[in-house]
């Protein structure tokens, strides 16, 4: 697993707040990347300056390991998070496409978001890839077993990119 930086976002406590991660899935299933998300205080979620890229098609452990690592990093900043250029999104950049519409087009996103502020459950969603109306989701305790985390992750994105 690679890690890319631009730089450190400032921390803060989280405690009482739905928690996100931001799951990139290439079609091509030749790389997966994991973005832990900042909370400003309009309640924007965006994604941090760091990223883990996965190469290759992840083993469900390094999946799962992953996710937690990206859970575990949610902070706030109450930066605008308008104020980010595209063109400096790391998720994009960490994918090697020149550019942003290609990104979109060859990605599936998965959304990872806990049900409360307890944080006990998360959903993990992405759209179905024929029928944009309908949305495939797995449930699970972010504190499980990375590998039982990174099963339902896999075969969560396998079903995203199906044609």
């Amino acid at each position: 697993m690679k890690q890319a930086h631009t730089s450190e976002a400032p921390r803060s406590d989280s405690a009482g707040t739905v928690r996100s991660v931001s799951i990139h899935v290439s079609k091509r299933l030749d790389r997966v990347i994991v973005a832990p998300t900042h909370r400003n205080g309009a309640g924007v979620y965006f994604e941090q300056d760091a990223v883990d890229v996965i190469e290759g098609w992840p083993a469900p452990g390094e999946f799962g390991v992953a996710f937690q690592k990206a859970f575990e990093q949610f902070s706030f900043n109450d930066k605008d998070a308008h104020e980010q250029r595209q063109s400096d999104w790391l998720s994009y950049k960490a994918s090697g496409l020149r550019t942003i519409s290609r990104f979109r087009q060859e990605y599936v996103h998965i959304n990872c978001m806990g049900l409360n502020p307890s944080n006990a459950v998360v959903r993990a969603s992405a759209r179905h890839p024929v029928n944009p109306n309908v949305e495939l989701s797995v449930l699970f305790n972010p504190r499980s077993h990375a590998t039982t985390i990174g099963a339902l992750l896999v075969e969560l994105a396998r079903l995203a990119v199906a044609a």
